[in-house]
């Protein structure tokens, strides 16, 4: 099987923890990637403790490190959250590919697929719903959906097998769908049993191709 983009070389694997304290001591000494990585936490939990807009000064603040010293690692506040957001999403994707990996075989890997999904959502997407919400600055990402949408090709040509330039043609409207579903489970307007098998019906569909 085709194994996933990659994160970015300077993303460590760990887990994000916005519960985390926000502060390290100047005086720790820490590699770039993991000084890097630090600020994205801060960062994280900054958002979810609803301070809007985050600052750099703000960020250096609660990082506990000079006000310059973030600006070593990120150009802009609009570079930290673009990279977080990547991070994130990154993050959320391997949950889903790990779970396909591991599908018995004779699975429905569509059902597998959009369960995992819905997993990773309910567990891991309070900071990529923070960097949606109204005000929020993701000036860097030009194409917010953009790397899910390779991602949702990937999928459906080298897991469920849709030829690959349908996959392609498919992926945003797939990608959309889903994304659509999640926050509607997220939201509470609909069961999740009954968002799980729309879209295992339009995954098939997919699958099967135009009618001829």
């Amino acid at each position: 099987m085709t194994t996933p983009p990659e994160a970015e070389p300077t993303t460590s694997d760990r887990p994000p923890s916005p519960a985390a304290p926000a502060t390290a001591g100047r005086g720790d000494r820490l590699s770039r990637t993991e000084r890097r990585d630090h600020l994205l936490d801060v960062a994280a939990t900054l958002l979810l403790a609803g301070e809007t807009p985050v600052s750099m000064e703000s960020l250096a603040r609660a990082a506990g490190v000079s006000k310059t010293l973030p600006y070593k690692h990120f150009d802009n506040i609009g570079a930290v959250l673009d990279a977080l957001f990547r991070r994130e999403t990154l993050r959320l994707a391997a949950m889903v590919w790990e779970a396909l990996q591991n599908a018995a075989p004779g699975d429905d890997l569509a059902l597998v697929w959009i369960n995992a999904y819905f997993d990773a959502v309910a567990s891991h997407s309070a900071v990529i719903q923070k960097l949606h919400t109204p005000g929020s600055d993701l000036a860097g990402l030009t194409d917010p959906a953009s790397r899910a949408v390779d991602a949702v090709a990937l999928v459906l040509r080298d897991v469920l097998g849709v030829e690959a330039g349908r996959a392609g043609q498919m992926s945003r409207t797939v990608h959309g769908a889903i994304v659509g579903a999640a926050l509607s489970l997220v939201n509470g307007e609909a069961p999740r049993a009954e968002l799980q098998q729309v879209l295992a019906d339009l995954l098939r569909a997919v699958k099967q191709g135009p009618p001829a």
